[in-house]
Formats: structure tokens, sequence, C-alpha cells
């Protein structure tokens, strides 16, 4: 018997997104990344915070895309969503 999945369940779209980055089927995963950060978009803010992973996630596969413009843009949000620690944490996956 199949288990169902469900497609409105953030963390299973978001891993969905992981996969098919992985293998490097970087327009789908681009789209199942900007489906979680729709899926969150009524999350208050400080659980929008715990998604902050989400746009970098997508900041990466804009990157490989070669789409340099969005990938900064995606890395703006994660210092206006996730604040200090994720910007922190920018700086590392940029250096």
């Amino acid at each position: 018997m199949c288990a169902q999945i469900d497609a409105s369940d953030p963390r299973i779209v978001n891993e969905r997104g992981v996969l098919l980055y992985a293998l490097k089927q970087y327009e789908k995963a681009a789209e199942a990344f900007v489906l979680v950060l729709q899926l969150i978009d009524e999350y208050e803010q400080e659980e929008k915070q715990q998604w902050v992973f989400v746009y970098l996630n997508l900041a990466q596969v804009y990157r490989r895309q070669g789409k340099l413009d969005l990938a900064r843009r995606m890395l703006h949000q994660v210092e206006m969503v996730g604040g200090p620690v994720a910007v922190a944490h920018c700086m590392v996956c940029e250096g």
C-alpha cells in the first residue's frame, strides 16, 4: 500500500526540492522551494524565521542556474526574514 504524500506540507515540499537539487533538476527544485515560500506565507514572523533556509536553498539553485540577481535577492530575504544569525550563516556560505 502506498502512503499519500501531503503536497501542502512545507517540510515535504522542501525535502522534494532538496532531492531535485541533488539530482541537478534545478528548475523543478526552484519550483518546489517557491511553493514552500507560498505555503508559509501566512505564518507569523517567528515561524517564518525557522524557514529561512528555504531562501538559502533557492539562492543556491539560482546561483547554479546563473541567475545571480535572483540569488542575491534570496540572500537579501535571508537578512530580512532571518536576522543576524542568518546573515552570519550567509557570510560563511559565501566565504
